[in-house]
């Protein structure tokens, strides 16, 4: 837009000058002087009427020196916007590789985060699983922690030829933990095997799922045999869907298919797209083989099945027992997964003490 120029007198001065702009007009109109002199007064003021309308004109109306100097003007307007657009533009677009290589850099991170934490979720869940705490400082609690200092507690301990001496309190306590019931269906083997093994597991374990079908299955000739007796016991540690599975195990052992679904329940998990819901846990009871589903939905939220799992897991706690697998190998602690050669070698051990 144009700025209006700065005239000298206004618009309606010039159109139609007042009397104030005549202070020698207005002393003769006062003192009523003569027709001559009035018109020679007059002449004079259309004079400079006449002066003040060049003048106008000159600053207006087409002055060459005060059209160029507009135009300089505008010009230098135009260059100085054209340089601020020019300047913001460049500020945006720094603005926006900045914006872009923080993206990239926090996507970087993150993708490399996530990648570092896949391959190493089995590690955190070995670490998690495999490493019971220290036993309370009560009597039930020493059992992991004597086992451990008097060097039963690993399966290293095995190649030894003799067995050390177990404190009597450790004995007492790990004894209290056979449940020695024939009728048991979460247990087999002979109620006077010289060895009996407490297992605690969670279905949903990498471990405790390796150790189950591959190791486990070995250890059935030796609980034919008599030597062995086998023992399960419940410790869900990874959440409310390893819970829930606990709770779908102990339905199913009330059907005396406990051994069937425990199989079933550990192959579900090595598929790697397991889902814990009622409805899936009901079709692994189907393909267990227990015969009445509808008990079977009944008490897997039953509150005796809540109980009795909830009970499993305080057991486990009062030992020093948080991660599995775990196994109680006669008065020997396995703190982890164990191989069929070192828990054979274990066994033999521990058939060392009964002698």
């Amino acid at each position: 837009m144009t700025e209006e120029p700065n005239f000298p007198f206004s618009k309606a001065q010039s159109e139609a000058p007042s009397t104030a702009a005549f202070p020698l007009a207005q002393e003769n109109y006062a003192d009523n002087p003569s027709d001559s002199e009035a018109d020679a007064r007059h002449s004079s003021a259309d004079a400079r009427s006449s002066d003040s309308n060049a003048s106008y004109r000159n600053v207006g109306m087409g002055n060459p020196d005060s059209n160029a100097s507009y135009s300089e003007a505008s010009t230098a307007v135009a260059a100085e916007k054209a340089e601020h657009a020019y300047n913001t533009n460049k500020m945006l677009i720094i603005a926006l590789i900045i914006c872009a290589t923080v993206t990239v850099l926090f996507a970087t991170l993150f993708f490399t985060s996530r990648a570092h934490h896949d391959a190493n979720a089995g590690q955190t869940q070995s670490s998690q699983s495999q490493q019971a705490e220290q036993p309370q400082q009560n009597g039930e609690s020493q059992a992991g922690n004597s086992a451990q200092q008097n060097g039963d507690a690993t399966a290293a301990d095995a190649t030894k030829d003799t067995p050390q001496e177990v404190p009597q309190d450790v004995k007492e306590v790990i004894d209290a933990q056979h449940r020695l019931d024939p009728n048991d269906p979460m247990a087999k083997g002979d109620l006077n095997a010289p060895v009996v093994i407490e297992i605690y597991a969670d279905f949903r374990c990498g471990h405790c799922m390796n150790y189950s079908l591959q190791t486990e299955p070995q250890l059935a000739q030796r609980i034919a045999q008599g030597e062995v007796r086998y023992e399960f016991n419940n410790l869900p540690v990874l959440g409310a869907d390893s819970t829930l599975a606990a709770q779908a195990a102990q339905a199913a052992a009330k059907q005396n298919k406990f051994w069937e679904y425990h199989d079933q329940l550990f192959k579900f998990a090595a598929s790697g797209s397991a889902e814990y819901t009622d409805a899936t846990l009901i079709d692994l009871a189907t393909q267990a083989g227990v015969p009445n589903l509808q008990q079977f939905s009944s008490d897997l939220h039953s509150a005796e099945t809540v109980q009795t799992v909830a009970s499993a897991v305080q057991r486990a706690q009062e030992l020093g027992i948080t991660g599995v697998p775990a196994l109680l190998v006669g008065y020997s602690y396995v703190p982890g997964e164990i191989e069929i050669d070192q828990l054979n070698q274990l066994i033999d051990t521990e058939l060392l003490r009964t002698k």
